[in-house]
């Protein structure tokens, strides 16, 4: 699972542009499922009963938070807006790398305190990120393009207590997890079809689970991200225990029989779980996937993270390997419920 999660969050995946990451996945879930990539860059993995007609969709969204190249200066400075809600409070001073046809190191540009106008608390604004780059405007012009993306130079690292921090880890830990799921069941004889969908573009307007769902139009879906982790600041009744098991949701926009079958699942399989409110929407991709055509009975689970939308998340190994072993025993038991 360590392995996994670093190789997947080494790659680059900002929203729109998730090639990299996705050639990762398609390698590995290649060995035990039919994969492809439809128009949209959405990686689907079929396996199972390719032929039966009730499906379960598994989707976990694999693009990460980055920023967009929107001008270039003469001087060699380069501006740019968030491709994605990137938490603009912690970029000033970072490194980052331009993802052009050659990766060029730059810094985000940080206005010295002396100079400040004693708002210092206050995030940069949106409109007002440069990025450094120490190479002049007319050359920069001939490496750089419009709309080339720039990501968080940082490297995955492991942590005390079976933890890893690292940028993307939303929602690459989703994605680890149901890849972790389809190995656990690839030599399973099921009666139902499984689709694991690694969609695209989730950060800016979730269009890759839409026309997946659409597309394949499952019997029912669950979707798979990550979610609030207890840490400081951080409201506990909207926030999960990290170390203590996958978050089941449970909201209005939910399938309530999914959010019970998967609590059932994880008390069948002795894994810690919790369970995560929501009065409303969640957030994920399971707001469109259960709108999606004449509608499709959607379920969510949430991996506790903490730092989200930063270059420093963190995750525990234990809750991403749990929440594959939930999935798994929530199909095992579905395909024998619909045979």
């Amino acid at each position: 699972m360590k392995n996994l999660l670093f190789n997947l969050c080494s790659a680059h995946g900002v929203s729109g542009e998730e090639g990299s990451v996705t050639d990762i996945a398609k390698l590995i879930m290649g060995t035990y499922a039919d994969v492809s990539t439809d128009v949209n860059g959405n990686l689907i993995a079929q396996f199972g009963k390719t032929d039966a007609k009730y499906s379960i969709m598994l989707d976990a969204h694999i693009d990460q938070i980055g920023l967009i190249i929107t001008h270039i200066d003469e001087n060699g400075f380069v501006k740019a807006s968030p491709c994605g809600g990137i938490d603009r409070r912690v970029l000033q001073a970072e490194r980052f790398i331009i993802l052009s046809k050659q990766p060029i190191p730059c810094i985000c540009c940080s206005t010295p305190p002396h100079l400040s106008s004693g708002n210092e608390e206050k995030a940069v604004s949106a409109d007002n990120l440069w990025f450094d780059t120490g190479i002049s405007g007319d050359k920069l012009k001939d490496m750089v393009s419009l709309g080339d993306r720039i990501v968080f130079d940082i490297h995955p690292k492991q942590l005390h207590n079976n933890r890893i921090t690292s940028k993307a880890l939303d929602n690459r830990a989703g994605v680890a997890a149901v890849m972790y799921c389809g190995d656990l069941l690839k030599k399973q004889d099921l009666n139902c079809k499984v689709i694991i969908t690694l969609s695209t573009r989730e950060e800016v307007n979730m269009l890759g689970a839409k026309t997946a769902a659409f597309g394949y139009y499952p019997s029912e879906a669950i979707a798979v991200d990550v979610s609030f982790a207890k840490q400081s600041g951080v409201p506990s009744e909207k926030s999960g225990n990290i170390d203590e098991g996958p978050m089941i949701g449970i909201a209005p926009v939910l399938d309530k029989e999914i959010s019970d079958k998967l609590i059932t699942a994880a008390k069948v399989k002795k894994l810690k779980y919790q369970c995560e409110v929501m009065g409303g929407a969640t957030g994920t991709n399971a707001d469109v996937i259960s709108s999606t055509r004449g509608g499709i009975r959607t379920g969510l689970v949430s991996i506790p993270l903490r730092s989200m939308h930063t270059g420093a998340e963190i995750v525990s190994l234990n809750d991403v390997a749990a929440t594959g072993e939930l999935l798994a025993e929530y199909i095992l038991e579905r395909s024998i419920a619909v045979c």
